[in-house]
């Protein structure tokens, strides 16, 4: 009775809808009420308004003949699970709100290691934020087994940068990220011209030395890549020994380094070689994402010296270089990532005390 039997009889129809070479006698009001995409359509003065003939394009006949039952009769039982992909697609494009959320909570109870990656592309594609939500979520909590099935392997270069960035990834250790990432690179080896995007995102600090080592070592096709080999090497000096996972004094063994905060970053910078010589090097720990990063290097090596902030910009001052005072100063923009050198101190200094007030730099003894 009600409804159903008004569309089964095709009685007090009003509207005539083509999909593929079906026709589907339907109810304007009917339509409207459920879908938000009929009902803009039949409140506008469209030519489908006028005329009372609608074609729908981009969807399939047997796919709009569930959708009408459902509409008419609240019946699922033949969508689930062979056409769930395409009821999806449908409810999104009809924006059928109460179907769309049934196919979203199907997806989302039967999320597997080997489906979730193809449903949170599909709920990307559909604009479905709850299913993709959960989607990624499963992804996250089991990224150590998904690393292992194809779908993971099939990954878009911005889709694994998207992962390795996640601060919810669930897993025991950072070298187990890398073992995955390995994975990928070795997949399709025309990847290897991301390798060095790639590494600047992995955890490199939370690993440990040996094994950074060992892939640097057995892994030609980093071997073979002198900018990817550098960084492997210099984050051998800051690799998650005791000093850094436990927050002991020493972050680097080196000493002479400058440090200061900003927007909750530390930054270090110069310090002194195994061999005594002053270093260029600066590096930035991001507390968010507990983790150390490579900046641009400082123009000209020193020790000893002082790193002061102001508004956006570093400043570092004086030290040694490598056994006589330095007067420069150099700054750093922390928006534009680059090193300007900005004058000299009236007297060459090392080992002095430095600090800003209202725009002004103050350096004192040495």
């Amino acid at each position: 009775g009600g409804l159903t039997d008004l569309w089964n009889n095709a009685k007090h129809t009003d509207v005539r809808i083509y999909v593929e070479d079906r026709l589907f006698a339907c109810h304007r009001v009917v339509l409207a009420s459920m879908s938000a995409y009929f009902d803009a359509m039949f409140t506008s003065d469209m030519k489908e308004t006028r005329e009372g003939v609608v074609y729908l394009k981009n969807m399939k006949a047997h796919v709009f003949d569930m959708i009408l039952k459902y509409i008419y009769k609240g019946e699922t039982s033949e969508m689930f699970p062979e056409f769930a992909v395409d009821v999806l697609y449908a409810s999104s494009l009809l924006q059928i709100v109460s179907l769309q959320e049934l196919c979203e909570k199907y997806f989302s109870d039967n999320l597997t290691l080997n489906s979730c990656l193809e449903i949170w592309r599909l709920s990307c594609t559909m604009h479905c934020i709850n299913l993709k939500d959960n989607a990624w979520t499963f992804f996250m909590d089991n990224f150590v087994e998904v690393s292992h099935t194809d779908e993971f392997l099939e990954m878009s270069k911005d889709e694994l940068l998207l992962a390795i960035n996640d601060d919810n990834m669930n897993v025991e250790n950072e070298e187990l990220v890398c073992d995955a990432v390995l994975r990928w690179f070795e997949h399709d080896r025309k990847r290897v011209y991301y390798l060095l995007e790639i590494f600047h995102n992995l955890r490199l600090a939370l690993m440990s030395y040996a094994y950074i080592d060992c892939i640097t070592r057995r892994k030609a096709y980093i071997a073979d890549n002198s900018e990817c080999s550098e960084l492997l090497e210099q984050m051998k000096h800051v690799s998650a020994r005791a000093e850094i996972v436990y927050g002991q004094p020493h972050i680097f063994r080196e000493h002479g380094k400058a440090a200061c905060t900003l927007s909750n970053d530390i930054y270090v910078s110069g310090g002194t070689s195994s061999f005594g010589s002053a270093e260029t090097r600066f590096v930035r720990f991001e507390t968010k994402r507990n983790r150390w990063e490579y900046c641009l290097a400082m123009r000209e090596p020193r020790c000893y010296h002082e790193l002061v902030t102001v508004g956006h910009y570093i400043y570092t001052i004086g030290g040694f270089a490598p056994e006589d005072a330095v007067s420069n100063v150099e700054r750093y923009d922390t928006i534009q990532k680059e090193w300007t050198r900005i004058g000299n101190l009236a007297i060459p200094v090392g080992g002095m005390s430095a600090t800003a007030l209202n725009g002004i730099i103050f350096v004192f003894g040495g």
